[in-house]
């Protein structure tokens, strides 16, 4: 007699072959940013031409032409590791190849993973990176926009983060980065006399694009924050992409055990004359430089 919920081959059974986990949040910064794969790179060194001082003039024939000066200096970002190891028996890997493969794409992915969280939001302390929240700058109210809306929504914070970018010069294109909460947040504004959902104009209906800004919903960014700029201003570079290895340890041999580990390498850096390109602030703290009183 079968035991109850046993197997028995006698009865028909479907097998399902998928192996099914948790799905992990999405990667996506490093799309956004100047990711360039230079291998085997060991340090990164950079020039900025910084302390700049005088400027043209007109000037009448014959007189003396006005200096300007500079300086060229140079800086450099380390490049830092990420990997993980794992141990599997030899018998495992023998007779179930399904989970070897399954566990390999697992770890791979907390590589990836880790790699996009840091490129987004990490603070370079010990031997992490810093991020792109990290190193951008905060939001300065443009002086004709302080207090200029009423009842500011999300859609007057993106362009008025925008237009303080466009106000610092900077000319790429333009991406901001929001919680995924805020595309039903943006979605959900309704007359409050008609109960009409309302988009502006000058917004797409899907919300993905307000005035010339791209919108990016992303569950990795905090809710209460808006990242807006242009993004390849921020500098990424992989010396190694996530390898893969294969070994023995300590005594894997008598255990039976085989080691494995992937591991990645890689820098960041923002040049401080990019400064004001990309923004990371508070969403509140923008909607209240913004708002009359």
């Amino acid at each position: 007699p079968n035991v109850a919920s046993g197997f028995n081959q006698l009865f028909g059974n479907y097998i399902d072959s998928e192996i099914y986990k948790v799905p992990k949040p999405e990667n996506f910064i490093l799309g956004l940013v100047d990711t360039q794969v230079a291998p085997g790179t060991e340090n990164i060194w950079y020039v900025q031409r910084i302390n700049l001082e005088g400027d043209a003039e007109f000037i009448a024939e014959g007189a003396l032409k006005p200096l300007a000066d500079g300086e060229y200096k140079e800086f450099k970002a380390d490049i830092k590791e990420v990997a993980v190891r794992w141990k599997m028996s030899n018998r495992l890997i023998k007779h179930a190849p399904s989970v070897v493969a399954d566990f390999k794409q697992h770890a791979t992915e907390l590589v990836e993973s880790l790699i996009d969280t840091d490129v987004l939001t990490g603070d370079g302390t010990g031997d992490t990176v810093n991020g792109v929240a990290d190193l951008a700058s905060p939001f300065i109210v443009p002086t004709e926009l302080a207090g200029f809306y009423t009842d500011p929504n999300i859609f007057d914070a993106i362009v008025a983060v925008a237009t303080y970018v466009r106000l610092n010069n900077f000319k790429g294109e333009l991406t901001a980065v929001l919680n995924t909460v805020w595309q039903a947040k943006m979605l959900g504004y309704k007359d409050a006399t008609t109960g009409q959902y309302i988009v502006p104009a000058f917004v797409t209906k899907d919300g993905k694009k307000v005035g010339e800004v791209n919108v990016r919903f992303e569950n990795k960014m905090p809710a209460t924050k808006i990242l807006l700029g242009d993004m390849k201003k921020f500098k990424v570079r992989i010396s190694e992409n996530a390898a893969y290895y294969e070994g023995w340890e300590n005594d894997d041999f008598s255990k039976n055990l085989s080691s494995r580990k992937i591991e990645a390498f890689l820098g960041t850096y923002f040049p401080s004359n990019m400064a004001g390109s990309i923004i990371y602030d508070d969403i509140a703290t923008v909607l209240v430089a913004i708002s009359t009183t």
